[in-house]
């Protein structure tokens, strides 16, 4: 028990990354536990010491995790709402897909083998994905006419 305490949760070893959901009161945070797995943290926002942890998932075994976004642009609405985790591992970007109630649905790699190593991620409110590597920075947006992704 927090209550009282500027702690929200614990259990991270080795944190990669969080973000808000403006759609709802969620925090999402990311990262390793004390037996290597990369976790999925969803929590609820409140006073410190108030917050609650209300659900982990496991991400794919392999999976390094550098940074995490919520998709909220207009740009790729099959897209809102889910969440957009950068991978060291030069997998490209996997896509978490969530449910209106915020549970985890599956996931969906994208951009595989395209970008190298994501150290950050962000989306813009246009929709726009942006994603710095150990290269470059590349912004994302929807090829409308092909139906792919252009960078």
């Amino acid at each position: 028990d927090h209550a009282g305490t500027p702690v929200y949760a614990t259990g991270f070893s080795r944190p990669a990354g969080l973000s808000w959901s403006s759609e709802a009161p969620a925090l999402w945070a990311v990262g390793g536990d004390a037996a290597g797995r990369q976790l999925l943290t969803e929590m609820t926002v409140g006073p410190p010491g108030g917050g609650e942890v209300l659900s982990r998932h496991q991400l794919p075994a392999g999976t390094s995790v550098s940074g995490v976004a919520v998709y909220e642009g207009v740009a790729i609405p099959e897209f809102s709402g889910h969440l957009l985790l950068g991978t060291e591992d030069a997998r490209g970007l996997l896509r978490v897909k969530l449910e209106q109630a915020g549970a985890v649905e599956g996931t969906e790699w994208l951009l595989s083998g395209h970008l190298g190593a994501v150290r950050a991620i962000e989306v813009t409110s246009d929709g726009a994905i942006y994603v710095c590597t150990s290269h470059s920075l590349v912004r994302i947006t929807p090829n409308l006419s092909t139906g792919t992704a252009s960078r």
